[in-house]
């Protein structure tokens, strides 16, 4: 699966400019890849190094809110470029603009988590019987 990765990356940028409809393709092989490498040690029974990250304390709780602020980034984008928080084409504003919009996105995320997704998660609608009585 290691080998798969390298070949298919480096075949995706060696040859990008003569067939750039080839780079998904690459990028594809590439991702089927990673998920193999993660899926062997699964098999096996063991927790592979990306598992073990995945399950660190702040790296499972963004795992956790990643639809939040997924849906999140978007309004935070367009507000942010309304009000000029974002913009310009240095790697300083480019770097800004990425911070601005992933912190809020995140910070929302977590809000939007814990008010919303986990009590509606949580919630058991009443029977008919129980309207009723």
């Amino acid at each position: 699966a290691v080998a798969v990765f390298v070949v298919s990356s480096a075949t995706g940028i060696l040859i990008h400019d003569s067939h750039p409809w080839f780079l998904q393709t690459c990028v594809s092989f590439a991702s089927a890849s990673i998920l193999l490498v993660l899926a062997e040690a699964n098999a096996r029974g063991t927790k592979s190094v990306f598992v073990q990250i995945g399950e660190f304390g702040p790296i499972a709780y963004l795992g956790t809110i990643a639809l939040s602020a997924y849906l999140w980034h978007y309004p935070m984008l367009l507000l942010a470029s309304r009000f000029d928080l974002v913009g310009g084409d240095s790697v300083l504003s480019i770097v800004w603009s990425y911070i601005v919009v992933l912190t809020t996105s995140i910070a929302l995320g977590a809000v939007t988590y814990r008010f919303v997704e986990r009590p509606a998660m949580h919630w058991e609608p009443r029977t008919n019987r129980e309207v009723s009585e």
